[in-house]
């Protein structure tokens, strides 16, 4: 007669509800954790983004001006040349921005009042704390009835638009003379800096006094200033939005979460 042994398999024991809280409240909190930082990394993304739209659309703003007859400037590159850049670069900022979750309407409203904003904050800024030095200057000026003499005295009216000039090196000679001599005639006179002159060109200012300027009258010339003006004026918008705008920007958008708990951008 064989013996039969019979193995019971031990009881494996179930885990602890106590080990089993502490996983599921760690895997919890980190989700949380790993959220927050996506939110804040999208809210740097399209704060740093709204900057550089802001100054895209300060050149759009003067080229339109121009239209208006506020401003007249003798065109030395055709506004398209630069203007479908800028264009094509605000419809993909809406575009980037509707992706990380936002809206493209809110988007381009917090873009004009944190234009305002920034606009009256750079007022108080002193001129030591700017990080970019301008490479070229433009001259303009504006004859008006509370600056000419003629209109003070109510002989006649002036109300002249903007009058665009010459572009200058930033060690160019002329270029103080030249602004001694507008300032004579007891006009505004004003000096608008630029990175590139290329920038200075798309604003409307003329370039003929620059050994860089090829003239743009031959089919080539007018192919290179199509393929460099519009990048050069993005590029500045993007150099000039970074220092300028996106510290003004992430100040609003923190002083908006402390209070609101929330991004001002997913609002």
């Amino acid at each position: 007669m064989k013996n039969t042994v019979t193995v019971t398999p031990a009881a494996t024991s179930p885990p602890s509800p106590v080990n089993v809280v502490q996983t599921d409240c760690s895997a919890l909190s980190a989700e949380p954790t790993t959220h927050h930082r996506s939110v804040w990394a999208k809210t740097i993304a399209l704060t740093a983004l709204a900057a550089i739209a802001l100054q895209v659309c300060v050149v759009v703003y003067g080229t339109l001006s121009s239209f208006a007859g506020q401003i007249t400037h003798t065109p030395f590159v055709p506004w398209t040349f630069h203007t479908l850049w800028e264009i094509a670069f605000l419809a993909l900022a809406a575009f980037t921005a509707v992706s990380l979750g936002s809206q493209a309407g809110n988007f381009f409203s917090a873009i004009f009042l944190g234009g305002l904003l920034s606009g009256i904050a750079w007022l108080l800024v002193p001129d030591s704390l700017v990080i970019l030095r301008p490479q070229y200057y433009a001259i303009e000026s504006r004859i008006t009835t509370d600056t000419h003499e003629a209109g003070r005295n109510g002989d006649s009216a002036y109300d002249f638009p903007l009058s665009k000039g010459s572009l200058y090196h930033k060690d160019d000679r002329g270029l103080k003379s030249t602004y001694a001599g507008r300032a004579e005639n007891n006009e505004y006179v004003g000096a608008r800096g630029f990175l590139f002159w290329q920038t200075g060109l798309a604003n409307g200012y003329d370039p003929l006094l620059l050994n860089d300027y090829n003239g743009g009258k031959r089919f080539l010339s007018r192919v290179e200033l199509f393929f460099t003006v519009g990048p050069l004026v993005i590029v500045e918008a993007t150099l000039t939005g970074l220092t300028r705008h996106f510290p003004i920007f992430m100040l609003v958008v923190a002083l908006f979460y402390a209070k609101r708990k929330e991004s001002l951008w997913f609002a």
